[in-house]
């Protein structure tokens, strides 16, 4: 008997990369966002990255079912806080 092979002819998006792709293309396409990174976001650094609000993708955590995985995905949005006139609390 004959076995029929389904090719896809899609976007496979159970791969990690698809996975980090599709989430960094909503936010590259949304208007306020100034830059859009993947990965820690304890490693962002102000001087490197100038441009804000920032948008951040990582992937939390992945869990192998059967025929199936979950991810668990974090997208934060981050801005730059400005002072104004140097009247934010604890200043000198």
């Amino acid at each position: 008997m004959p076995v029929n092979l389904v090719n896809n002819l899609g976007t496979n998006y159970v791969l990690y990369y698809n996975v980090i792709n599709y989430f960094k293309t909503i936010m590259k396409n949304h208007p306020s966002i100034q830059r859009v990174t993947y990965g820690s976001n304890f490693e962002l650094d102000m001087d490197e990255f100038p441009q804000y609000p920032i948008g951040n993708v990582i992937i939390t955590n992945a869990r192998f079912q059967q025929k199936v995985l979950h991810y668990t995905v974090q997208l934060t949005i981050a801005d730059k806080v400005k002072v104004k006139n140097d009247e934010s609390i604890g200043s000198a």
